[in-house]
């Protein structure tokens, strides 16, 4: 729904890694919490060019709060903290963040749950 995702065990823990493109390079996300049906927590570790968008995401992070909603629904809440607000990407950052939460709900909603 994002991008294709490799997992890298590292001292630090579980790394994600994925390529949105070369105007950012590789981003890494540091696995912070991963509780079933909760919560995933990510922290960007990667550094990036100041031109690239991503570089303002370093520190940054994204946050997925999972609730069930009706017995049937399963609502997302999603933040991404210690962004800086004052950044030349952050109407570019809610822009991305839109169009890719907008993708799971795709795949969430075409996907036959069992």
């Amino acid at each position: 729904w994002w991008d294709k995702q490799t997992p890298k065990k590292t001292e630090r823990g579980l790394v994600l890694e994925h390529n949105p493109g070369p105007e950012h390079g590789i981003v890494q996300l540091l696995v912070i919490a991963l509780i079933p049906d909760t919560r995933v927590e990510w922290e960007c570790i990667s550094t990036h060019a100041a031109s690239s968008p991503a570089s303002a995401w370093t520190g940054t992070h994204f946050i997925f709060d999972l609730a069930e909603r009706g017995g049937r629904f399963t609502a997302v809440d999603f933040r991404q903290t210690n962004y800086d607000e004052g950044s030349a990407f952050f109407e570019n950052n809610k822009t991305a963040w839109w169009q890719v939460l907008q993708n799971l709900k795709r795949v969430v909603e075409a996907t036959e749950w069992r």
